[in-house]
């Protein structure tokens, strides 16, 4: 049986479509993607691949204002959106937009699962703000279960006294077919794709590291096992969602998972 499941999101982030399109998928899962806003132009200049979309999705009307570092998105139909969706599941990335309120009260009222999608740690840089420290509280406080990617993300949301269980680790992964189809076109020509790459600014990384690091891109193999295509014990993938709360096929993720 397919669960309906509805994420929201900021954005449509080039590097989230293979995730989505992988989870379209899956046979258990019907996937309805909401988007916030198409870009951040403020922040990102990245083209938004639509020709690569393979699932379910809408974008909402919304209005944004860059004020200093803060960045304001207001929208409106996110009740709607949810109506028309129908979700037995709703996982939302991040709690600072207004529309992220609106559906975790939504998922309230009609008493369905909400997971937080976080990818925060405790090292992040954050403005030390009591206001929004407890606004952030009181969103975590209401949540079904959270998804976080790693180690970090999972005790950072541990100290807002969230049990072990309630919390599902899904490591970001990487579409290594995808990288091993296109290798095999930079081997046949690699001189026009190093002249490509060293267009590319790196500023994490000296002149020497970037050089060894596409040596490696451009000549690295396919691994057997990608947590994106083959983990179907995930917790993207495999969940068996309750009416008022969840459960981990074969029990909850090694307490090791993710870094």
């Amino acid at each position: 049986m397919r669960r309906r499941l509805t994420i929201t999101t900021e954005i449509i982030a080039p590097y989230r479509i293979p995730v989505f399109n992988a989870l379209a998928e899956h046979p258990e899962i019907d996937l309805h993607v909401i988007f916030l806003a198409e870009t951040d132009p403020t922040q990102r200049q990245w083209l938004v691949y639509k020709n690569e979309i393979r699932f379910s999705y809408e974008v909402l009307p919304s209005w944004r204002r860059r004020m200093r570092k803060q960045s304001l998105l207001v929208n409106w139909g996110v009740t709607a959106a949810l109506r028309r969706a129908a979700p037995e599941v709703i996982v939302c990335g991040g709690y600072n937009y207004v529309a992220s309120w609106r559906a975790l009260s939504w998922a309230r009222d009609n008493e369905i699962p909400f997971l937080l999608w976080v990818e925060s740690t405790a090292k992040d840089q954050r403005y030390n703000s009591i206001r929004i420290e407890a606004l952030k509280r009181k969103f975590i406080q209401q949540c079904t279960a959270f998804i976080v990617p790693g180690r970090a993300s999972l005790e950072y949301v541990r100290e807002y006294c969230v049990s072990a269980q309630r919390i599902f680790v899904a490591p970001n992964a990487v579409d290594t077919h995808f990288f091993a189809r296109h290798s095999e076109k930079v081997r046949r020509d690699p001189d026009t794709h190093r002249k490509i790459l060293d267009y590319l600014h790196v500023s994490s990384c000296s002149q020497a590291d970037w050089s060894r690091k596409k040596e490696s891109l451009i000549y690295s193999k396919p691994t057997p096992c990608c947590p994106l295509h083959s983990d179907t014990r995930s917790p993207w993938f495999s969940w068996e969602m309750g009416r008022r709360g969840l459960r981990y096929p074969g029990g909850p993720p090694p307490s090791n998972a993710g870094s």
